[in-house]
């Protein structure tokens, strides 16, 4: 087979690490103990310390041997990006998950479990029909600047940290946002009454002190 090529030099890393790491392991269990006498078990052991570094030295290069002898083919691994959008689904879903989305995983399930091909037209359809803020999905704010990737880390960073913890049930988060957004358009007579009518509990004292105080 002339087109095969062996990878000579990483099974030479491998078996060099190998000893290296057996020699090491003998060096750890036998060194540090004593027998509370005049002992020269350890003198041999001692004359050949050096032995174990030289192996993982010669382990090192072999590696970086190698590696130095690998070409990435970008041209093949775009081609299999672009043939499997699929792959963007996990994230997709991080992301209906922060937005507080009802059961986005059932719903990338539906979208991906259908036998049908996957692709970047597919996915933007998909994506243009979800009812989430345009802002977080182009990532550029509403006066046309790009949001700093260190504030999106760090919204990012919370809202994962907050998707983690047990929900107490969806209608109570739905409140929540009721009121935490309902706040900066209504008076809290008006949103008061609207939770109410809508079957929810009317605003509570600690609520109307911390948004309309």
């Amino acid at each position: 087979m002339p087109h095969k090529v062996n990878p000579i030099d990483f099974e030479n890393s491998e078996g060099n690490i190998g000893l290296a790491n057996s020699l090491f392991d003998f060096l750890s269990n036998k060194l540090p103990k004593s027998r509370l006498q005049r002992d020269l078990s350890d003198s041999t052991v001692l004359r050949n310390i050096g032995v174990p570094f030289g192996h993982s030295l010669i382990s090192f290069e072999s590696i970086l041997r190698g590696l130095n002898k690998i070409y990435v083919n970008e041209d093949k691994i775009n081609k299999d990006i672009e043939e499997n959008w699929i792959v963007v689904s996990e994230a997709i879903q991080t992301i209906l998950r922060r937005e507080g989305y009802s059961n986005p995983y059932e719903i990338m399930k539906e979208l991906t479990r259908n036998n049908q091909k996957i692709n970047k037209e597919s996915l933007h359809r998909f994506i243009d029909d979800l009812k989430i803020d345009d802002a977080i999905k182009k990532g550029i704010d509403l006066d046309g600047t790009p949001i700093p990737p260190k504030m999106i880390e760090l919204y990012n960073r919370i809202m994962n940290e907050e998707n983690k913890r047990e929900r107490s049930g969806v209608k109570k988060s739905m409140r929540n946002r009721c009121v935490k957004t309902g706040s900066k358009h209504f008076n809290k007579e008006t949103l008061n009454q609207l939770l109410i009518n809508s079957g929810w509990e009317g605003l509570k004292e600690k609520e109307i002190l911390f948004f309309y105080s």
